[in-house]
Order: C-alpha cells, then sequence, then structure tokens
C-alpha cells in the first residue's frame, strides 16, 4: 500500500448545496479546510463548490448522487476512500416535514429512513477506517432538537432523529480508544428554512424570533465538533426548549405539541396542499 500521509485531507459533508449545509461547508472552507461536497443533482452544488474555491483558496471536491438510491451511500464511500484522506465526516444531509401519518405514501417515508437513518449509518461505517488513520478526526451527525421529544403530526421525523442521537452517542463512547471524535448536533429552527417561513404564518412571529441563521449554527457546530463535545445544542431557546422538555411530563408535551401541529396539518387542509419539503437540520 502505497504511503498517503502527505496527501491533502478533507472535510466530507452531505447535504451541502443549501441551508444549513452549505453554511457548514463555507464554515469549514473559512478555517482553510479542503472539502469533499455531496448534494442532489442539479442543486448548484458547482457554483457552491466554485464560490469557495475562489474566496477561500481551499480544495473543493463535488459529488452530485442520490443517498436514498440503492447502495448509493456504499458507492459514494468507496469512491471517496479510493482517492481522498477524510479526516472528518459531517452527516448532514436529511428530510422531514408535517403530515398525519395516514395521508403519507410510503415513498414519502421510505425516503426519510433511507436518508435520515440508512445514509448516515452507512457512510459512518464505511469511513471509520479512514477516519482512524489520522492523528485526530471528528464526526459530526445533525441530529435535531426535535430528537428528545416526540412529535405528533411529524411521528417519523423526530424518531429518524432520536435514532441519530442516540446512534452518536454510543458510537461516541466505542470510539473513545480511536483518534475519532463524535459529535451530535441538535440544532432547533434554521431561519430562512422554508419550515420556519410557514410556522411563522400559522403560529406567528415568536416561531421565527427563536430561530438562529445556518451561518450561526454552522459557526457553533464546528467549533463544539473541533473542541471534542458530545452534544451541540445551539441558542439560547433551543436550550431552554430542552430544558421544558426534560421538565414537563410527556403527556402535557404531547398535548401541547399535538395542538401545533394540528393547526399546521388544517392549514394545509384548507389550502390543499401537501407539505412536503426538504430539510437538512430542522426539527
Amino acid at each position: 500500500m502505497s504511503d498517503r500521509s502527505q496527501e491533502k485531507t478533507y472535510t466530507l459533508i452531505t447535504g451541502a448545496s443549501m441551508g444549513l449545509g452549505k453554511a457548514l461547508a463555507r464554515e469549514c472552507a473559512s478555517r482553510g479546510r479542503n472539502l469533499i461536497l455531496v448534494a442532489l443533482p442539479n442543486e448548484g452544488l458547482g457554483e457552491v463548490a466554485e464560490t469557495l474555491r475562489s474566496e477561500f483558496g481551499v480544495a473543493v471536491v463535488i459529488f452530485e448522487t442520490d443517498l436514498t438510491g440503492p447502495e448509493a451511500p456504499e458507492k459514494l464511500a468507496a469512491e471517496v476512500k479510493s482517492k481522498y484522506r477524510v479526516n472528518s465526516l459531517i452527516n448532514n444531509a436529511g428530510i422531514g416535514g408535517t403530515m398525519p401519518i395516514e395521508l403519507a405514501s410510503l415513498s414519502y417515508l421510505n425516503t426519510i429512513i433511507m436518508l435520515n437513518i440508512r445514509a448516515l449509518v452507512v457512510l459512518t461505517h464505511q469511513l471509520i477506517p479512514e477516519l482512524k488513520t489520522h492523528p485526530r478526526s471528528h464526526i459530526l451527525n445533525v441530529s435535531s432538537l426535535a430528537a428528545f421529544s416526540p412529535f405528533p403530526y411529524k411521528t417519523i421525523y423526530p424518531a429518524s432523529k432520536s435514532f441519530v442521537l442516540s446512534f452518536t452517542r454510543g458510537l461516541r463512547e466505542e470510539l473513545r480508544p480511536t483518534p475519532i471524535s463524535v459529535t451530535s448536533l441538535n440544532p432547533g429552527l434554521i431561519l430562512t428554512n422554508a419550515d420556519v417561513m410557514f410556522r411563522s404564518s400559522v403560529h406567528g412571529k415568536k416561531t421565527g424570533m427563536a430561530a438562529l441563521s445556518p451561518e450561526a449554527i454552522a459557526r457553533i457546530a464546528i467549533n463544539g465538533m473541533l473542541n471534542g463535545k458530545a452534544v451541540v445544542i445551539p441558542g439560547f431557546f433551543s436550550k431552554l426548549s430542552r430544558l421544558l422538555m426534560q421538565i414537563l411530563p410527556g403527556s402535557i408535551q404531547m398535548r401541547i405539541l399535538a395542538n401545533i401541529y394540528r393547526k399546521e396539518c388544517e392549514h394545509l387542509v384548507a389550502e390543499k396542499e401537501a407539505y412536503q419539503f426538504q430539510d437538512r437540520m430542522n426539527p
């Protein structure tokens, strides 16, 4: 085997073409980190890469692929490992939405499970041997504030993010003797996300006031990752929400959340719109 120790190292980020993923890519580039960016085809990933190259002088490689496809994460991991040295993995890609479970199609449910859970686990599993070859390496898994509680009318999304949090915390302890530090990012609402705009229109401006910008969350996330934190919850309101989740009895939480998201669903039915949207990190 050839000696690759002098080759460039890269941070791999999924869901990197927009929202939090794009902000994470920019934050890493601003710190001089070379990037491998992954996103769906035709989402402007090439333009994102070119901007980062010209502005920060870092190497940027792109892969346009649908990680929900059969064996897509395995194929991506194999190609990346054959060509590049990866010392940080940021599993950001994810999808979610608000919808009564009985109205959700099987393809909708499968997509959430395949992307939020399977793609994240497979990429992590396949890249651990590579990450172990570095003096210090990192895994950042983007979970959600929703991971700490079930959400009626969202059901599958918070359940998938609870999986991510549990998986990340267990993996962190398992990999403690290795050079790999594992961190869970659990943000709340993200400013400018379609979900936040919708909730502001339904629930009022206070919803939007609790949101943070993708750039602010990215800065907090990368600091937390590099400092080896186990769980990162960005923002005062998110930390307060987490505290309330711990204090309030589960039955009361469920009633409150059910009222909130039932209102969203009723609004959607009235508008005759199917509210399904890609959500890169958001509860």
